[in-house]
Parts: structure tokens; sequence; C-alpha cells
């Protein structure tokens, strides 16, 4: 299983930060690599949940990206090999597997992202691939967005 890093999660682009009580969107955009091969298992780390904030609700678009496959979206453990399913993650991937083999936009069906608590240092937040991607089409993107407030 591998993790594959963006410019985001390797911190070569800043990410914003909300002031007060504002939501902020966090917009990360990835294009599948030519190439590259995305097993089970896999995870894409996209970006970061910053410190003191909370997500308020979150989605994922994407253009068709294999004949086959499906992804979740969730915060990744601190090992960097799977999505982190304790309580103060939100107990859940945020967003299940989700199939990705033609175009579509899935939003958040359960509550893990809200109950997700802040916390006092960056957090990785990742696709993880639950059925690998037959023939992934080089060039395809996935948009994830997460809609995050300061902690109180």
């Amino acid at each position: 299983m591998a993790n594959i890093t963006t410019d985001f999660s390797a911190g070569r682009k800043p990410m914003p930060y909300p002031n007060d009580q504002c939501v902020v969107p966090l917009m990360f955009d990835y294009a599948l690599p030519s190439g590259q091969a995305y097993a089970l298992n896999d995870t894409i780390e996209l970006g970061i949940l910053p410190s003191n904030t909370i997500p308020v609700d979150c989605f994922i678009a994407y253009e068709a990206m294999a004949a086959t496959g499906a992804v979740s979206l969730g915060v990744l453990n601190t090992g960097k090999t799977d999505l982190d399913t304790s309580a103060s993650s939100g107990g859940a991937a945020w967003i299940g597997a989700t199939t990705v083999s033609s175009a579509g936009l899935t939003r958040a069906t359960t509550p893990a992202c809200m109950k997700t608590a802040s916390s006092t240092g960056n957090r990785s937040l990742a696709l993880k691939v639950t059925t690998a991607l037959g023939t992934p089409v080089a060039g395809a993107r996935i948009i994830v967005v997460v809609l995050v407030r300061s902690a109180p």
C-alpha cells in the first residue's frame, strides 16, 4: 500500500485558515498522474485539516477516474496507512466508498465529518482506495471540498 502526497500535504502550497466563526472552504484538486497505479488500500494524502478547526461539511466531485474503482474520504491516521476511525476523527470515513468509474458528486451522508473534534495539531486529509482503480485515466480530476470553521 502506498501513500501518495500532493502539494498541499507536502507543504508546497499554503492552506487557508478561518478567522472567528467564518466558514472557509479547503479545496483540494487532484489529477491522476500518468502511469500511477492505485491499489486497494492506497491513500492519497490531499492536504491538512488545520489545527484548531472543525469541519462542518464536505463533498467530492470527480471525473471518470478508471474503468472500476472506489475511494473514501477522511482523516489519515498518524502512521499514514489508513483512515482514522477514532472518535476524535469522526468515528468513520467522512464519505464512504464512492464508485469513481463515472463522473459524479458525493456529499457526506453521515455525521462523521461534523463529529470530528478540534485538534491542537494539523491532521492529514486523505482519500483511501477501497476498490483498486482499474486502468486509471491519466489527468482525470477529483476535487475535494471541506468546509471548516475555527474551534470555539
